[in-house]
């Protein structure tokens, strides 16, 4: 099956050769389409990229000025292959874990109404580049955290879905909490898809703007579910172990 996988990047020129490679490492699993939105890079990102592209055609770079990452998945979104059948993203500081295709894929071929596969996310605050894992020091938590990476979707499924380009974080919540919100089919899985690097440059690391743009997201979704009486958003989140003692330094 055909994948298209989002990569929205700015100012990442450490890490985006790291976070491509480990999907082009997995081109037997899947005939994957790469569409990289660089989002007014200053430093080499885009070369890196293109550099890539020229002995990887199926890298397609997509340039636009700086509009901040929901635009940018708004237009990875625009620029989805044609002939793709699933849709994931990856942030261009992570990591696709070796096999994520090969574990989720047939599940889709098995069951035609499926529309999306929830995986679970590694956190980790030191990763072996060369390797594709966590570092023999690295702190690591793995959970079913809120992250589109973690997620593989239905090309079909995300009609109509677009990023609300006015929350400069939290997107990503408000955009799944959408999608929740459909009436269709998807599964939780117990395989790792995502090495999600923690590192100073994380916009999460924004704390007091994360939390008001994650309630904006959630009382949008429960004014919505009201006035419609849709179901309550099953529990596809948990992050307790995140929250133990053991585990501050990766929140």
């Amino acid at each position: 099956m055909k994948v298209s996988v989002i990569i929205p990047v700015n100012n990442r020129e450490l890490y985006i050769q790291t976070a491509i490679s480990s999907l082009l490492r997995q081109h037997a699993d899947a005939d994957l389409d790469i569409i990289v939105v660089d989002d007014g890079s200053t430093d080499r990102t885009a070369d890196i990229v293109a550099g890539l592209s020229v002995t990887h055609p199926q890298i397609r770079l997509v340039r636009q000025h700086k509009a901040g990452v929901a635009r940018a998945r708004n237009t990875g979104l625009d620029n989805i292959h044609s002939k793709a059948d699933l849709v994931t993203f990856l942030d261009s500081d992570d990591i696709c874990v070796m096999g994520r295709f090969a574990e989720e894929i047939p599940l889709f071929q098995s069951d035609p109404d499926l529309a999306m596969t929830y995986s679970r996310m590694t956190l980790v605050d030191d990763i072996d580049d060369t390797r594709f894992q966590p570092s023999a020091s690295a702190r690591t938590c793995t959970l079913h955290g809120i992250s589109l990476t973690t997620a593989l979707f239905r090309k079909h499924a995300l009609d109509g879905l677009r990023f609300d380009e006015s929350m400069t974080q939290s997107e990503d919540w408000d955009f799944l909490l959408r999608f929740f919100e459909k009436p269709l089919k998807y599964r939780l899985v117990e395989n790792v898809s995502v090495l999600y690097r923690r590192h100073a440059g994380n916009t999460t690391k924004s704390t007091d703007e994360a939390r008001r743009y994650f309630i904006r997201a959630l009382l949008l979704s429960a004014q919505r579910r009201r006035k419609s009486a849709m179901a309550n958003i099953p529990k596809f989140f948990d992050f307790s172990e995140l929250f133990e003692d053991r585990n501050a330094a990766l929140r």
